[in-house]
């Protein structure tokens, strides 16, 4: 589509990847770099995602600010399939990956991240209906997009409900409905829990 849209060729092409392919997940990497070898494009390097949000964030640090940042910062990145934390510094120009830590990967399992725990809200939804949760199916398929969906429509909604839970747990109204299930400020909290504290334990690592 580029070289449709500019009449230009590729030089060279930099590509994102989850910080943790590039601490234990060869396999992963290989495969992206031999479909980029039979689309044959110039690969230049990987990179890691939390690298190059650090590179945006502060592009948009100096253009806010009017001035260069300069010290550590953390980049939290809590994805599809994984959760990436890693401590940067920017020193003289050059951004460097201090500590990094986080679990999952693509080719064996989505790990403690983004989708695992749409897929937990999805079975909660599975057990209020008393149906047996089989993830192979449409079905399956359709909530999920179904909770996404209703994730990004009503983000305000869904931060303002939490919020007042919080800090009154009476405060429990219905948010939106799945397949006839209410998801309530207290389901979203509850299931977050065992991806709460699986953040809060890869934290410890990067303290």
């Amino acid at each position: 589509i580029y070289k449709e849209e500019t009449k230009s060729d590729i030089k060279n092409i930099v590509v994102t990847v989850p910080e943790i392919w590039l601490i234990d997940n060869n396999k992963s990497r290989e495969i992206l770099v031999d479909i980029i070898k039979e689309l044959n494009l110039p690969l230049k390097e990987l990179i890691s995602e939390p690298v190059a949000a650090g590179g945006y964030f502060l592009n948009k640090y100096e253009q806010l600010n009017g001035e260069t940042f300069s010290g550590n910062f953390i980049i939290f990145d809590y994805g599809g399939g994984t959760l990436d934390i890693s401590l940067l510094r920017l020193e003289n120009n050059d951004l460097e990956v201090l500590e990094r830590t986080g679990n999952g990967n693509s080719i064996e399992s989505l790990g403690n991240a983004g989708t695992a725990y749409d897929e937990a809200v999805v079975q909660y939804i599975y057990k209020q209906n008393n149906k047996p949760i089989d993830k192979n199916s449409q079905e399956y398929t359709e909530l999920l997009i179904e909770f996404e969906k209703q994730k990004i429509e009503k983000k305000d909604k869904i931060k303002t409900a939490i919020s007042r839970y919080i800090k009154n747990n009476k405060a429990n109204k219905k948010i939106f409905a799945i397949d006839g299930v209410d998801i309530t400020p207290s389901v979203l909290v509850e299931l977050f829990k065992p991806f709460k504290e699986n953040i809060h334990k890869e934290l410890k690592k990067i303290e």
